[in-house]
């Protein structure tokens, strides 16, 4: 979403967004809302306790599970950290509220650098769908899907997103096809 607002406002040279916000609509807003708070919660309750917690392959699958497609991936002291982390974020309410409550994204037809936007393929926290919304409010996007990952593709498949990170970056002339496939 801050690369999008950047490249609006012509701060940009290009902005690739992996399943950005400000594509939601008020139900689906309350939902991601209500995930994180949900998931905060809950890292506040196991941060004490999560190396030992992170351990066991099915507590990366309960934990990680809505926003990592493939959990047991995550090596168990990367999922201790990020519980760790996401229990310490003096951050995170603020930016929870901004990102959920904020309007959807809007002026994206003055967007005059490249933009490419990638939705996990099994994102299950900004539901897929919200492409569509995310093309028609820029029409000038190119639109990828990655393939076998969840809202957090970097754990599913970081040579995936590489490749799209560098081929957005790229001038929209110079650019060619990135991978389809995951890992």
């Amino acid at each position: 979403m801050i690369s999008l607002e950047l490249a609006k406002q012509g701060r940009a040279r290009s902005a690739t967004g992996l399943s950005p916000a400000g594509f939601h609509n008020a139900v689906e807003g309350q939902f991601q809302w209500a995930s994180l708070w949900l998931t905060s919660r809950t890292a506040r309750l196991l941060a004490p306790r999560a190396d030992r917690l992170m351990k066991p392959k099915l507590a990366r699958v309960l934990s990680f599970g809505q926003y990592v497609a493939r959990p047991t991936r995550i090596p168990a002291d990367d999922a201790a950290a990020t519980v760790r982390g996401l229990a310490d974020a003096p951050w995170f309410y603020e930016t929870l509220r901004a990102i959920t409550t904020s309007g959807p994204f809007s002026g994206g037809e003055r967007i005059a650098v490249p933009v490419t936007i990638a939705w996990g393929q099994h994102d299950r926290l900004l539901l897929r769908h919200q492409a569509r919304r995310a093309q028609r409010a820029i029409p000038s996007a190119r639109m990828l899907t990655l393939q076998g990952c969840g809202h957090l593709p970097t754990y599913d498949d970081p040579e995936q997103v590489t490749t799209v990170l560098l081929e957005g970056s790229r001038p929209a002339n110079s650019r060619v096809p990135v991978r389809r496939g995951g890992a």
